[in-house]
């Protein structure tokens, strides 16, 4: 039967969340009723407010914007003068200022906190509406004109020249003169007092103002914080990371609190942070705030020793299981605890001994396999070439130069050393080119000896000639066919080599027409494999899968008196590690 576990975290719940619900009960009913709702509504009641009257305003001056846009693109009087690129004498150019000048006046007109009114062009020229001299440089009135060109209206601000002086908001709109023609703007700069200041013209409040820009994380234009900055003045960036966190929170500058409003314009993009004293919003309570915070400190500190407490009480098996984990070792992998809380304690117990159980299969599996490969190594070993193999080589050798001449000689020479070289070598991996000419220097090698010839003949996709195969993987086929398939008996005796791709495997098919196998002494040799009997087959079999994985191996097919196939499959590799025999 299983056995069933009261959850852990279930018991802190229930301890936790009944402290928690007195908690919340006492300061709601305290405080939050008292506070809260009250600071809510009247501060974005106010805030909102101000922030759509501020935006029918920008609205009015967008809209002045478009018009005086409208009118320079389709006046029969202005569209000639942006259209110029030069004039015959200066009477001419003081003729179009003049005119351009009426022009733009006459939309400065009821526009109370418009500044003034600019008219650039390509060719250099600039007009103006003639009202206060807010001249922008050339470097931010370049950037303007850039961005003119990607959005309808950019806005921008022209920052105070002294603390007497006001911000300015920037508008810019590039005209649309028709093709062919010199490239103008119009350039509008109101008075940032006269478009924010209604946050100051209610009696409601008497707030402070930080109109800021987040994209360029710039200050647009600040009002009565004078209040907030007995301290030192205040810095936008650090208001405006406040604001980034809530739309609204109640902060602390210097000695004062306020209640931070943040609403975003939708015409400007910029964000307009009002800050109200804390006071003027939550009355006279300064005793009842006194009280509520010796009742939350009071009440906190019960909480803290309270899950002290439950702390100390319900986790007093985790220590131990930790203790118990951490004084695990190489050596000595045992828990020499017994854990029975029936909580997650518990199954956190038995699953770090199932893990110890299978750590230590693991090492007795890595043992095996270490066992494994020093027993391939020297089984590898035994099935190189003999030296009694080397011996009748060199004789042979001897032999052919003694009744042939010297080229016969060099020849069996340079497959000898071939041969050699690969034996001696201690990579683990060839590639199936190398593997191949060293399988033919090899059959060379045993044509010479015997004093016969086969045909030997390799097949192999192009792609595979530089794909990796565990050397000497073939050249123990080979040998076989050669020592116990009578090929070299025969006439016509052939051995082929066939190598191609399948999927992501390489098939390997080594053929000859010795004595072949029949079904049966096909079967009895892979039941030989499977048992672990025989040199050359089985040391094959335990390296592929040794190196490649269970899933590859050998295979056996033939009939009897024609033909035998043995076939290896491997994965397709084109790298391999370093590695050493």
């Amino acid at each position: 039967m299983k056995k069933t576990f009261f959850s852990m975290k279930h018991k802190f719940v229930i301890m936790v969340a009944s402290l928690l619900l007195a908690f919340v009960l006492v300061t709601t009913v305290i405080w939050g009723v008292a506070f809260t709702s009250e600071i809510t509504e009247r501060g974005v009641e106010y805030a909102g407010q101000m922030t759509e009257t501020a935006n029918r305003n920008v609205e009015s001056y967008l809209k002045k914007l478009r018009l005086i846009a409208f009118v320079l693109q389709n006046n029969y009087l202005a569209k000639p003068i942006l259209n110029k690129t030069f004039y015959e004498d200066d009477s001419e150019r003081l003729t179009d200022m003049r005119n351009m000048q009426l022009l733009l006046k006459a939309v400065m007109t009821g526009a109370e906190y418009m500044q003034n009114i600019y008219v650039y062009t390509e060719n250099g020229m600039e007009f103006s509406a003639g009202g206060a001299y807010t001249e922008l440089d050339e470097e931010t009135l370049a950037y303007y004109k850039e961005m003119a060109g990607k959005q309808e209206v950019v806005f921008g601000v022209q920052k105070a020249r002294d603390k007497y002086d006001y911000p300015r908001i920037v508008l810019t709109k590039q005209l649309n003169m028709g093709k062919e023609t010199p490239g103008a703007w119009v350039v509008m700069l109101i008075n940032c007092r006269g478009i924010y200041g209604i946050y100051n013209e209610t009696e409601r409040y008497d707030s402070g103002l930080i109109i800021w820009d987040q994209a360029r994380r710039q200050e647009i234009y600040r009002n009565n914080l004078e209040r907030f900055e007995q301290e030192g003045e205040i810095g936008a960036d650090e208001i405006s990371t406040f604001a980034q966190k809530e739309d609204r929170a109640v902060i602390r500058l210097g000695n004062r609190k306020a209640l931070l409003m943040k609403m975003t314009s939708e015409v400007t993009g910029w964000q307009s942070i009002v800050l109200i004293p804390y006071e003027q919003i939550s009355g006279q309570h300064s005793r009842m705030l006194s009280i509520n915070a010796v009742v939350l400190v009071l009440l906190s500190l019960a909480a803290v020793i309270l899950c002290r407490i439950l702390a100390n009480r319900f986790l007093k098996n985790i220590e131990i299981l930790t203790d118990a984990v951490g004084s695990i070792q190489k050596d000595n992998l045992y828990l020499d605890i017994s854990i029975h809380s029936g909580d997650e304690a518990e199954v956190l117990y038995h699953r770090f001994e199932d893990m110890i159980s299978r750590i230590k299969e693991q090492i007795a599996d890595m043992k095996k396999h270490e066992k494994e490969k020093r027993f391939l190594t020297l089984r590898a070993l035994q099935a190189q070439i003999n030296p009694h193999f080397l011996y009748n080589s060199l004789n042979t050798i001897k032999w052919m130069g003694q009744m042939q001449g010297a080229d016969s000689i060099v020849d069996a020479v340079n497959a000898l050393s071939s041969i050699m070289q690969v034996n001696m070598s201690k990579n683990t991996y060839l590639t199936f080119q190398e593997e191949l000419d060293y399988l033919n220097k090899y059959v060379c090698m045993k044509e010479f000896q015997k004093a016969a010839r086969i045909k030997f003949v390799c097949k192999i996709e192009e792609e595979l000639r530089q794909c990796y195969i565990l050397k000497m993987l073939i050249q123990p086929i080979v040998e076989n066919s050669l020592k116990h398939g009578e090929v070299m008996e025969r006439e016509d005796g052939y051995i082929s080599i066939s190598i191609y791709s399948d999927g992501e495997d390489v098939q390997i098919d080594v053929e000859d027409n010795g004595k072949g196998l029949s079904e049966e002494e096909s079967r009895a040799i892979l039941d030989n494999l499977r048992n672990g009997e025989g040199i050359g087959l089985f040391n094959i079999q335990k390296r592929i899968q040794l190196y490649y994985g269970e899933r590859y191996g050998v295979s056996i097919t033939g009939e009897k008196g024609i033909y035998t196939c043995v076939s290896l499959r491997i994965p397709k590799r084109y790298q391999v590690g370093e590695e050493d025999d």
